[in-house]
């Protein structure tokens, strides 16, 4: 009778654990199918003929993707990447059927390559109707370029923040225009924010939200440049991409310092990410929706309007930020806004 007893305990747990991981699948499926369902897509109708569009990392992932989309609607597009875009730019033109497609060269962790780009960028084309800062750099790189800066930092942030006021000049010349940073959900990643932006952290928690802090930087100087064109026909927004399945993203989980949480962000990956056309839906949609035309300052996901986070209140902060970046980036006084 007693083992009885304990027969019937035994399996009353089983049941008991399997009944938990079912319900455990349960939730992560409808998780899942929640996130595909609240992708938000571009709907814009839009033909881009005559629009000329510069896109930073367009040799794959998210830049690739918004190429494509854009080059569909009939626009110019400028693809800047470090990597070689000979087959991108093939791949692009046999699918859209747009031959108005141009490459160039720019390594974001050299000053001399952003300003050489700028620099032609501004010698050929009569106009430059969106840029997409698109480029970045997912994980922990440390070390510090040949300008002295951090190099994950200067990828992601530096970079882009000379690129547009270089390019500035002609984005006024093309008004209305439009000025995109691509930024991420985990800038809103408490406790992150650090006034020294060219610091190389060293410990395990330092190093995991490097990344956050480069991408709260993007939607600072987004603001800030939102702030400082107004009137000008220039509007600046910044975007949460998602989670992107993406071989740069895949790729700096393997990465030194991040092990540790690789397992369990492949499988939110796996689960709840989003390809990487699917990821470019937002960068379509602010490069070309006739209902944000007139947007600045913004921060958006899913093609909808978010808030900021909490940290980008505080205009004293977000001026030292723009301060800092510009006496790092050693920026000339003829290209301060």
């Amino acid at each position: 009778m007693e083992k009885t007893h304990y027969r019937y305990q035994e399996i009353s747990i089983f049941h008991q654990i399997l009944f938990s991981l079912i319900i455990f699948f349960l939730i992560l499926l409808l998780l899942s199918t929640y996130c595909k369902l609240s992708i938000g897509w571009n709907k814009s109708n839009v033909c881009l003929n005559g629009k000329t569009i510069l896109i930073t990392g367009g040799n794959s992932g998210l830049g690739y993707q918004t190429a494509l989309i854009l080059a569909s609607r009939g626009a110019k597009i400028i693809l800047a990447d470090k990597n070689d875009l000979t087959q991108s730019k093939k791949n692009i033109i046999q699918e859209t059927k747009n031959n108005k497609i141009i490459t160039k060269y720019v390594d974001l962790a050299s000053f001399d390559t952003i300003k050489i780009l700028a620099k032609e960028i501004i010698e050929e084309e009569d106009r430059l109707d969106v840029l997409i800062n698109n480029a970045g750099i997912s994980g922990y790189f440390p070390g510090f370029t040949k300008d002295g800066l951090q190099l994950l930092m200067q990828v992601n942030h530096f970079g882009p923040f000379l690129l547009t006021h270089l390019l500035v000049p002609l984005l006024k010349k093309s008004t209305p225009s439009r000025i995109i940073f691509v930024s991420s959900i985990v800038a809103f990643t408490p406790l992150i924010f650090n006034l020294d932006l060219n610091e190389d952290p060293q410990s395990v928690i330092g190093k995991n939200i490097h990344y956050s802090r480069s991408k709260l930087y993007n939607d600072i100087i987004s603001i800030g440049f939102a702030e400082k064109l107004k009137g000008t026909g220039v509007t600046c927004n910044s975007l949460n991409p998602g989670l992107v399945k993406t071989p740069l993203l895949t790729s700096a989980l393997n990465m030194r310092g991040i092990n540790f949480f690789s397992h369990v962000l492949n499988v939110a990956i796996y689960l709840f990410g989003k390809t990487p056309y699917e990821g470019a839906q937002t960068h379509a949609y602010l490069a070309m929706a006739e209902e944000v035309k007139n947007i600045t300052g913004g921060f958006f996901s899913d093609c909808k309007e978010w808030g900021h986070p909490r940290i980008t209140r505080d205009k004293l902060i977000c001026e030292k930020v723009w301060k800092a970046s510009e006496q790092f980036i050693m920026l000339s006084s003829k290209d301060k806004l």
